[in-house]
């Protein structure tokens, strides 16, 4: 697809408070505030809560894409332009590109990356409709790098139109409850709401239009049994576990638990240069300066937990180990594995690190946000030049691109944000602390971590859920299909198919109606019930006019045409009649040949089917047809009878057509097949093939 936009990044959720006030000149001020107010309903719910990787929050978007001075900011909201979209067609491609480039409101945003955590996301969403109820006015949008991942939750209740190319921009928080924009169902509705709204035409609809936007109660009941777990207790995902660390660790965990979360994160996500530093220890474990190690609980989630506790990892030799024997070793190797994240995280943050020394030669594993973003721009808007990575060239517009980078506000802001965490521990650590502020490992206990080997019940019972939505849902499906099928007009019943004894005469009569029924441009339709089907019409005017623009004047000089009617002629006729064709099945399509036929036609297809006589007598076309003499006696032979023409033996038509039909539903071997599929389309059901001669 062209003009492919960035993919949103994964593991990652986004959100946006959109609130009803409009272009004020204060706007920004109550922005503020209202960002103020809604981490306040945030923290009392996340207390006690460790995040993945990072902690909820919110930021401010303020500019005007008409402002070109701040055209850069804006594009960096996350909700600035919609996910990408394989499957879409260049009409909503378009679509996407003119919502992306429409101006956003000013309103409040955010995004989060939850890792291996899918906790993190659905509490993030608990978060969303805790403020939704607190501040009825606003409405939120989330989604992450599959797009409406509340649909998902809710698949088998969502209505079936909704589909992930036409929900961007449809779906809210609002008061506590999901809201679905509907599609438009009149001129009217579409002009208040496209089929692709911007996220102007979704406020308006939501805070002034008058569409029923409310999502049924399944929908709310599906994604409301997702965050049941975080009302009774947003901290069902937490694990207090006993660790022996240094002090200093000791002393960080103690003021600032959220970090251990940088330090899990830096251990699993470990490289060689990190372990090399984690080999020194020359921060919290310095040579000659050995630390007391003391007991402390450590919160963290379980995600963490089992990515400390499931790694293999060989202590540094300046570590000190117990003896495996010991009753603390469980304690001391956890601790071990944290105190190496402390020590890997503080020197890839610090300017000793990865973050501290960008340069053209380590592009490529730079862990720096920011550059990487920078870096991703210039690729997407050709600034290589489809060069060979690592030529001359390649290696100088790189070199340009590091400098660039480092000179702009966004490397301060990360920088600032990487060292951040730095200057807080070294903040915490110049704050008096000594082993007497630590509890003895008697008065400390472990969580229980059985649910790290025994999750074969809960594996279990979420697939039996799934497994009772799959078959409710398949149920419900099953009842609406019978319901249409129960609709159809043209199916016949089943007492009027054709069972056990098998009438030949039945198939040709179906067969002949089928072929002599006039067929639409659309294709041949199967022949219904008289009784309920309702006059065809055709208007020849219109025909004859649609024929004129498909063919021009090859329609004038067709040879075909010769052998009806001129269309001067049947021009006349419909205008005299003005009136449709409203039933042709009894008619013979060879009769009406003829009456239109004038002397020198007529002269002409005498001509053409001697002509056509003599080619046939010549193939061996001719002996694939059965001659009337060897006709079975169930058929009459003046039925269906083509008289002999010269040369030609007379046939039947009707045997020669059932014993084709035979013939080929016999090749199926009692497997689905052309044959049978038309006959049983027609309400015909062909007995068991038992013998194959």
């Amino acid at each position: 697809m062209k003009g492919k936009r960035p993919a949103t990044s994964e593991d990652t959720v986004f959100f946006s408070l959109f609130t009803r006030a409009g272009g004020e000149d204060n706007i920004e001020e109550k922005l503020h505030s209202l960002r103020t107010d809604c981490l306040a309903v945030a923290v009392s719910l996340c207390e006690g809560y460790i995040w993945q990787h990072q902690t909820f929050d919110l930021s401010l978007h303020v500019n005007n894409f008409s402002d070109a001075s701040q055209s850069s900011a804006a594009s960096c909201c996350p909700c600035a332009s919609p996910p990408e979209l394989e499957f879409v067609d260049d009409h909503a491609e378009g679509e996407h590109h003119a919502m992306a480039s429409t101006p956003l409101p000013p309103h409040l945003h955010g995004k989060l990356k939850y890792g291996d955590n899918i906790e993190d996301e659905w509490f993030v969403v608990f978060l969303l409709f805790a403020v939704s109820r607190r501040f009825p006015d606003i409405c939120i949008r989330v989604w992450d790098s599959d797009g409406e991942f509340l649909l998902i939750e809710a698949a088998y209740s969502i209505p079936s139109w909704l589909k992930p190319e036409n929900s961007w921009n449809r779906v809210f928080i609002k008061n506590g409850e999901i809201h679905i924009l509907p599609l438009p169902s009149s001129p009217a509705e579409l002009f208040q709401l496209p089929l692709l709204p911007s996220i102007q035409d979704a406020l308006r609809a939501l805070y002034h239009g008058s569409f029923k936007t409310k999502a049924d109660d399944s929908v709310q009941a599906a994604v409301m049994q997702k965050m049941s777990g975080f009302q009774q207790n947003p901290t069902r995902n937490m694990h207090n576990v006993v660790c022996r660390v240094p002090l200093p660790i000791a002393q960080i965990l103690k003021h600032e638990p959220q970090l251990v979360a940088l330090a899990v994160g830096a251990f699993y996500d470990r490289d060689l240069d990190s372990m090399k530093a984690a080999s020194r220890m020359s921060h919290f474990l310095p040579s000659g300066q050995e630390p007391p190690l003391v007991d402390v609980m450590v919160r963290m989630s379980r995600a963490m937990y089992a990515q400390l506790k499931q790694q293999v990892f060989q202590a540094p030799r300046c570590y000190p180990m117990p003896n495996l024997s010991d009753s603390h070793y469980a304690e001391a190797e956890i601790g071990m594995k944290l105190t190496c994240g402390f020590e890997m995280m503080y020197w890839d943050r610090s300017d000793h690190g990865a973050q501290g020394k960008l340069s053209v030669t380590n592009t490529r594993g730079s862990k720096d946000v920011g550059w990487q973003a920078f870096l991703g721009s210039l690729k997407q808007i050709g600034y290589f030049r489809d060069l060979l990575e690592g030529s001359k060239e390649y290696r100088e517009l790189m070199e340009h691109a590091v400098f660039a980078y480092q000179k702009t506000s966004l490397a301060a802001r990360v920088s600032a944000a990487m060292n951040a965490p730095i200057q807080r521990t070294m903040e915490v650590l110049a704050l008096p602390h000594s082993v007497n502020d630590f509890l003895s490992s008697e008065d400390l206990k472990s969580d229980d971590d059985s649910w790290l080997y025994d999750g074969e019940d809960e594996l279990t019972n979420a697939l039996l859920e799934r497994q009772k939505e799959l078959d409710m849902y398949e149920r419900e499906r099953g009842l609406r299909k019978k319901n249409q099928s129960q609709k159809l007009p043209r199916k016949l019943p089943k007492e009027k198919r054709i069972k056990g004894n098998f009438s030949g005469d039945e198939v040709v009569k179906n067969m002949r109606a089928f072929i002599d029924k006039m067929s639409s441009y659309e294709g041949a339709e199967l022949p219904a019930d008289k009784d309920d089907e309702g006059p065809i019409t055709l208007r020849m005017e219109t025909f004859l006019k649609e024929l004129k623009s498909a063919f021009g004047s090859e329609l004038e000089t067709c040879p075909l045409n010769k052998t009806n009617s001129s269309l001067d002629e049947m021009k006349t006729s419909s205008s005299d009649s003005d009136s449709d064709i409203e039933d042709i099945e009894g008619r013979d399509p060879m009769d009406d040949d003829l009456q239109s036929t004038s002397p020198e036609e007529g002269k002409f297809m005498e001509e053409y089917a001697e002509a056509l006589s003599r080619e046939l007598t010549s193939s061996s076309l001719v002996k694939s047809f059965v001659p009337v003499e060897e006709t079975a006696s169930s058929f009459d032979k003046n039925k269906g009878i083509v008289e002999e023409m010269e040369g030609l033996p007379p046939v039947n038509i009707d045997v020669n057509l059932l014993q084709n039909i035979l013939a080929s539903y016999s090749s199926q071997h009692g497997l689905p097949g052309p044959a049978s599929n038309l006959l049983g389309a027609m309400g015909l059901s062909l007995p068991d093939n038992k013998d194959d001669k």
